[in-house]
């Protein structure tokens, strides 16, 4: 895969400093180059292209706040070919098995330093007689995932563990991260049942438990047998072996059947308390926090990704998002981070053309400091539109319930924040552990619109601290709508990528240096225009100057 170098500062400093889209359209075993005029590029080979003009294209970069999948990327275009189009197709070449890729271009870079906007496929084509316009769409769904997170083979088969209980045939092996089964109760810790350990060899009068279809980094858990009543639980040890055909897993030393802890058909979990599950890639502790849980998942998919957009956020979703849970079914692997990790994350998912699957994080603790630039109106820079509040479903009143008890399939643990309080013996609160709380900004969304409730669930939350982080960002990112404004900009704020923070200065609507984010940038006749988001902050200090 090419490089792709971003648009960079340094190239955008003279406001007559040319992007151009460009165009390379595949069919009938050849390529066609298109460009907003007639030019020449060559490659790093010195060898020429010869683009023909007329292309024209509007381009933008959307950024959709807190979705949980990327959009599909789509452009529409008419072009004119040299060739006969009608003949190709007459020939079998068919318009909608071609491809094509949309770029950026900065002058005086080589051909390979473009910037790739979407590499996708002929959608909807039409076409008429030589001279004749070609219309179709050009669209890309780099984010469909086909890979599953566990193979055919990954599950209790007579092939794989031909000793096992009959209720654990056909299971799959779980993959556990983090600590399920562990949380605080009150100040102690408290220990229920985390994730499902199938009885994989009773043969000799003992029973062996599969803990995990991978390594871990735990020596010794905590098994509870749910069936019993009442419940009983058992420290076992842990080793890693391989199972019939040559998978690493991990499973409990052999324990008697019959002893009083486990009989055949029992029902068996396991409660993660010495140490976790998956191993980290340092291979030093459990892979928990939510930066390296993503980077499992997704080095698995079978999409790219833009890596370097990953890897910037990871750390301070580490420190600030840890999850456990477990995956004992075959899903798609982006289909289980959709569903599961992203709603719980600050995040904006996006396709970022040729570099894949790219993200934005929304840091509700953000400065003056983080913005990376400046815009004031006048110099260039103009509103085109008015400010509009965009339409949300507003929530006030959120409460979310963790620490799932998997053999009961209840959680222990609730927490919530109330713009009214007097609604605390009212509030949906299912868990034993109830902790409530009030912010400005619940208060402030009240105020305004009266009880907005919404209600949480997530069984891969353990822990108070990661259960408050979601809750905050959640009821500042639910509280109050988004003021959204659009802006022309000279080319020296090309730079500028979705997700970026900025500062804002209009004194025609009174905000000076206010921050915002930089949602969408689009781009038309080589020119940008950008998209900014300013979210609602009542007790931001720089009101009251």
């Amino acid at each position: 895969m090419l490089y792709k170098k971003p648009l960079r500062w340094a190239e955008m400093l003279d406001d007559l400093t040319s992007v151009e889209f460009l165009l390379s359209v595949t069919l009938a075993g050849r390529a066609f180059y298109f460009s907003t005029r007639p030019r020449v590029l060559f490659d790093e080979l010195g060898r020429p292209i010869q683009f023909d003009g007329g292309l024209e294209a509007e381009w933008t970069d959307a950024l959709n706040l807190f979705n949980e999948s990327p959009t599909l990327l789509a452009i529409p275009l008419e072009l004119y070919f040299s060739e006969d189009v009608a003949e190709l197709v007459a020939n079998g070449h068919e318009l909608w098995r071609g491809t094509g890729e949309l770029s950026l271009w900065i002058e005086g870079r080589p051909y390979e330093e473009r910037l790739i906007l979407i590499d996708g496929a002929i959608v909807d084509p039409s076409y008429g007689a030589k001279g004749e316009p070609v219309k179709f769409s050009l669209e890309s769904n780099g984010f469909e995932d086909t890979n599953l997170t566990h193979g055919q083979k990954d599950r209790v088969l007579p092939s794989t563990f031909p000793s096992a209980d009959k209720s654990a045939k056909l299971q799959y092996y779980p993959i556990v991260f983090g600590a399920p089964g562990i949380y605080n109760d009150d100040g102690a810790v408290g220990v229920i049942p985390g994730s499902p350990a199938p009885a994989i060899d009773v043969s000799g009068g003992t029973v062996r438990f599969l803990a995990a279809g991978h390594e871990v980094f735990a020596t010794n858990a905590t098994f509870i047998n749910v069936t019993k009543s009442p419940i009983v639980s058992l420290l076992i040890p842990l080793e890693t072996t391989l199972d019939g055909v040559g998978k690493t897993v991990t499973t409990t030393v052999a324990v008697p059947i019959g002893a009083g802890f486990f009989d055949l058909g029992d029902e068996v979990w396991v409660a993660w308390e010495y140490g976790g599950a998956l191993l980290n890639d340092r291979r030093n502790g459990a892979r928990s926090g939510a930066g390296e849980l993503l980077s499992y998942f997704l080095r698995r998919t079978s999409f790219g990704i833009d890596t370097g957009a990953w890897e910037a956020i990871y750390p301070e979703l580490n420190i600030n998002f840890r999850f456990s849970g477990y995956i004992n079914d075959a899903v798609g692997v982006f289909e289980y981070v959709r569903d599961n990790f992203i709603p719980l994350l600050p995040l904006s998912i996006y396709t970022a053309g040729g570099q894949g699957v790219s993200v934005s994080i929304w840091r509700r603790d953000a400065t003056k400091a983080d913005a990376v630039g400046t815009i004031t109106t006048g110099g260039g820079v103009a509103r085109v539109t008015l400010v509009q509040y965009e339409n949300q479903s507003i929530a006030n009143n959120l409460t979310l319930n963790y620490a799932l008890d998997g053999g009961e399939s209840e959680p222990k643990r609730s927490v919530g924040v109330l713009g009214d309080p007097k609604i605390v013996d009212t509030i949906l609160l299912t868990a034993t552990g109830d902790n409530l709380f009030s912010t400005e900004y619940a208060r402030a969304s009240f105020l305004r619109y009266g009880n907005r409730f919404l209600h949480l669930d997530t069984d891969i939350i353990y822990e108070d601290a990661t259960a408050a982080n979601v809750l905050q960002w959640k009821h500042r990112a639910t509280a109050l709508p988004y003021r959204v404004i659009s802006y022309d900009v000279p080319i020296r704020m090309g730079f500028l990528r979705r997700g970026d923070l900025i500062l804002l200065t209009d004194p025609e609507i009174h905000l000076f240096e206010y921050l915002a984010f930089v949602r969408d940038i689009e781009w038309t006749d080589g020119k940008p225009r950008i998209v900014l988001v300013l979210v609602d902050d009542p007790p931001r200090e720089d009101r009251l100057d």
